[in-house]
């Protein structure tokens, strides 16, 4: 008679309940010649190794707190924090707009003399009503250069 253990999560019938490796699970002995005893252990759910077990009891776990999370989650909390979240987000993209818009139009400006920088004192009075226009700045159409080159810079 050769002896064999086999390992089943606490759930199942009979042997005893050890710590193996950590985890509680049920262990017993059996007779590895007798092929019915071998059989029925097999259809019940028992296991030659404890590391397959282990992944069983690591799985039953995940899958309680995954539902312990969607009663969270549908929950009205849940659902209201993440509504918050959504608003964020459309707020925080609308405000990315925004800035690639003005991002846009500063570098549509004019860099007259090549340097990488863009220097209104370059531009002409024309130049400067246009992108202010582009800019929705309120600006006097008698003003002076240098009245546009301030509202300009004071856009940016």
């Amino acid at each position: 008679m050769s002896n064999m253990m086999i390992y089943a999560t606490t759930d199942k019938v009979g042997g005893n309940i050890e710590s193996v490796w950590g985890h509680k699970m049920r262990v017993r002995t059996i007779d590895s010649s007798n092929k019915d005893e071998v059989e029925q252990a097999k259809a019940d759910g028992w296991l030659s190794k404890a590391g397959d077990v282990i992944e069983q009891i690591e799985t039953q776990k995940l899958e309680a707190e995954n539902k312990v999370m969607k009663g969270v989650l549908s929950s009205g909390d849940g659902n209201k924090r993440i509504t918050e979240l959504e608003e964020q987000l459309a707020e925080a993209l609308t405000e990315v707009a925004q800035l690639e818009a003005k991002l846009a139009i500063y570098e549509e400006s004019k860099d007259a003399n090549g340097n990488g920088k863009v220097d209104y004192e370059e531009m002409t009075i024309s130049e400067l009503s246009a992108l202010l226009k582009q800019r929705d700045v309120e600006f006097n159409a008698r003003d002076g250069k240098a009245a546009l080159v301030k509202l300009a810079t004071d856009s940016e």
